[in-house]
């Protein structure tokens, strides 16, 4: 399975040099394994980027974003345990445009952590596909989930009644 990694980003969203430093030196003070990645821009004028991380262990989730101005930036980052990822689904829909061409549109959709995004550039679209197979094989089931009530008893219980 061709993946791709931080090194081979694609130019957009831009991931500047600082950026593709502070997301590598985080990973490895984490020990953990890129397998796979994906980021986005996100904020009021798209200057934040969101860059997901598909690791050996779970799913880096980090944030760069201006603070106090865009002259300084901070990364922020979680690790999510792939048996707290649910809800991975990769959607596509291909569609006619014209005569001969055609255009693919990818929407990849997480419960938790949250996160959603559709994409209709075909670059960054082999680059979701890629993205999303790693997290689909490396989550939890998103199958039917037991709710949280708070009672303690289990999901079979209920039931067998």
């Amino acid at each position: 399975m061709h993946r791709v990694r931080l090194a081979d980003w694609p130019r957009m969203p831009y991931l500047n040099e600082e950026l593709r430093e502070w997301v590598a030196l985080q990973l490895k003070a984490l020990g953990v394994e890129e397998i796979a990645i994906f980021a986005l821009e996100c904020g009021p004028q798209d200057e934040e980027r969101r860059v997901l991380v598909a690791t050996d262990i779970g799913l880096w989730d980090g944030l760069y974003t201006p603070r106090g101005s865009t002259a300084r930036y901070a990364l922020r980052s979680t690790l999510h345990a792939w048996q707290a990822v649910r809800g991975v689904r990769l959607e596509a829909e291909t569609f006619r445009l014209w005569a001969l061409e055609h255009q693919t549109r990818w929407q990849m959709r997480i419960t938790r952590p949250a996160l959603e995004v559709t994409i209709d550039d075909p670059q960054l679209g082999a680059a979701l596909a890629d993205f999303a197979k790693a997290c689909l094989v490396m989550a939890e089931p998103a199958g039917w989930q037991a709710p949280d009530d708070g009672s303690g008893a289990e999901a079979g219980e209920s039931l067998s009644r």
